[in-house]
């Protein structure tokens, strides 16, 4: 008669990545059948390994990000000073970026696309925070290129706010990096530029926009429910606590909607590129009853070490029963390579205003850009004339910071 030899057996632990589980079991069997439950547990925990496999290789998501850090320093001379004292300002500057972006494919194989990033600029702050916060707040650090986007060929469906086309680009800032003229000459005579770089554009207040790729050129139309909203309501679109009896809390119906078009491209000409945009806002509110619209066209062209742009912006804004402000900018650039890694470029505004009579303001500057690879760094020099639109506001400014890519 065959004997069977009898083993007992004790199953204590079953490990399963991050999760521990203990399994106890007390069994009289063969060693026939304890070889099979072997294989069995073997399979399974086969399986899962692949199942994982698959979940993992179906989305892909990476962490970017950009520190940029430079030194400005300013002087003014004005009628406003006393006896036209000289003013002079000196300051470290600060941008800190952190990307977060996942792209993969639904079940139904559609490709997708996802992502936020973190901005902390120098005087970002909030209430409580021994920090200046005169310029940005915290909340428009959690706006900063937010989106979901669905991919089909050559057209996207996008949701978001900060990431549809940016019409706020000088294509005449030739070697700037990061920073355009007016930022650098931004508090000459304590006066912010009256030079258009930002065209009236609500990209980047939460909307919804296609974009398609046409080959020679990209096209964008962009819809944004409230233009001045660059914060999202919480999830059940809650407006606050104020909502009752027919009074709401600031800003809730108060903002205008708006659409704006976008074109971007080479036109097919190696070396060029173009840029067209549009942007109207039509007010849901009785108090704003006039349109803010901008308009802005571009286009810089490559021929060897040399590159020429020029830019003309127009925007107009006006609220109720008060005079409608339009400003109008022109520039132009003109750069030269050096070598691969060397830029100079040169760039001249000039801007007026409807409700600054006489006061062409006039900014002429240098800018030098050396590319190091993940490293990149600029030097700008400029000079403003009529600065904000004063007459005989007067000053220069110089400015130096390095752009780190991780």
């Amino acid at each position: 008669m065959q004997q069977h030899q009898i083993i007992w057996s004790i199953y204590i632990k079953l490990e399963l990545n991050f999760h521990y589980f203990k399994y106890y079991t007390f069994n009289l069997t063969t060693n026939k059948e304890n070889n099979m439950k072997k294989l069995l547990a073997t399979s399974a925990l086969t399986c899962v390994a692949m199942l994982s496999s698959v979940t993992l290789s179906s989305a892909q998501t990476t962490v970017s990000g950009n520190l940029a850090l430079g030194y400005k320093a300013s002087s003014t001379q004005s009628p406003s000073t006393a006896a036209g004292k000289t003013i002079s300002y000196r300051s470290f500057t600060k941008e800190s970026q952190i990307n977060l972006a996942n792209k993969g494919k639904l079940n139904t194989g559609v490709d997708y696309a996802a992502g936020f990033s973190l901005e902390f600029d120098g005087n970002q702050g909030a209430t409580g925070l021994a920090v200046a916060s005169t310029n940005d707040s915290l909340a428009s650090a959690t706006s900063e290129n937010v989106y979901f986007n669905l991919i089909l060929g050559n057209t996207t469906l996008h949701i978001g706010a900060d990431h549809i086309q940016n019409p706020d680009t000088m294509l005449t800032n030739i070697a700037g990096g990061l920073a355009d003229i007016d930022e650098v000459i931004s508090g000459i005579n304590n006066q912010a530029p009256i030079f258009i770089t930002s065209t009236n554009s609500a990209y980047e207040a939460y909307g919804v926009g296609l974009i398609h790729n046409f080959g020679p050129i990209t096209a964008s139309i962009y819809h944004a429910p409230n233009r001045t909203g660059g914060q999202a309501l919480n999830n059940g679109g809650n407006r606050g606590s104020n909502d009752v009896n027919g009074t709401v809390n600031a800003g809730a119906d108060t903002g205008e909607s708006q659409t704006e078009i976008t074109l971007r491209g080479n036109l097919g000409v190696k070396g060029l590129t173009t840029l067209a945009y549009y942007g109207t806002a039509e007010s849901g509110s009785t108090t704003l009853t006039d349109k803010t619209t901008g308009l802005k066209v571009g286009a810089r062209y490559n021929f060897g070490a040399i590159t020429v742009a020029g830019d003309f912006a127009e925007t107009e804004t006006g609220a109720g029963a008060a005079t409608t402000v339009k400003t109008e900018s022109k520039s132009v650039g003109l750069g030269y390579a050096v070598n691969k890694d060397i830029t100079v470029g040169l760039m001249h505004t000039r801007s007026d205003r409807n409700t600054l009579p006489g006061a062409t303001e006039r900014l002429t500057g240098i800018n030098i850009g050396y590319n190091l690879g993940p490293v990149a760094l600029n030097a700008h020099i400029a000079k403003g004339d009529n600065v904000g639109g004063v007459v005989n506001s007067e000053g220069k400014a110089a400015l130096i910071h390095a752009n780190v890519a991780f």
